[in-house]
């Protein structure tokens, strides 16, 4: 991009070098190409930090299959945020399926005060087909799903209805450095 270019649009001053910089210094392909090339796949990252991840005993089926990142396991998807969709009362449920596959249907949610093996607490909820329908998504892959079920918050697990055994995954949590320039 030249200096006529940015001209063209109508750009001066600071949205002018502001429209440079982003051009010339692409953040989005940085932190894409870091994490293609730098960042372990999650088959590999999960055998290590199943430990830090799964909130129950570490050799039980939930456990075993969030390690082998085992798209044939039982469903373990970690939902780390909640954003409100455009429409109004519906809620797109960012996470990671970590073993199994999601897809369209009824999930048992488990949140914070989730205990496993009591059947009180089972809310289910229907994940949204309005967005951009696809069959289902296996473990490894990340995943924002329209939800409009008000139990479902950040930090919550969700697996398949009948598996009542499972224990929710643990919070995630990133502590954040701050750097002076």
């Amino acid at each position: 991009m030249g200096p006529n270019e940015g001209r063209r649009e109508g750009l001066n001053g600071e949205a002018f070098m502001k429209r440079v910089m982003q051009i010339w210094l692409s953040a989005s392909n940085a932190l894409l190409e870091t994490m293609i090339f730098h960042l372990p796949s999650p088959a590999k990252a999960q055998k290590y930090r199943v430990e830090n991840l799964h909130g129950g005993p570490l050799e039980d089926p939930y456990a075993n299959a969030i390690r082998n990142c085992d798209p044939k396991g039982p469903l373990m998807l970690y939902v780390s945020k909640m954003f409100p969709a455009s429409d109004t009362g519906r809620f797109f449920a960012f996470g990671r399926v970590f073993s199994g596959k999601v897809s369209a249907g009824f999930h048992r949610i488990m949140g914070s005060n989730y205990v496993p093996g009591e059947r009180k607490q089972i809310t289910v909820f229907r994940l949204g087909k309005k967005q951009e329908p696809i069959e289902e998504v296996p473990c490894g892959n990340t995943i924002a799903m329209v939800c409009s079920d008000q139990n479902l918050t950040a930090d919550a697990t969700l697996t398949n209805e009948d598996e009542v055994d499972a224990h929710p995954i643990q919070a995630i949590f990133v502590k954040a450095r701050s750097i002076t320039v």
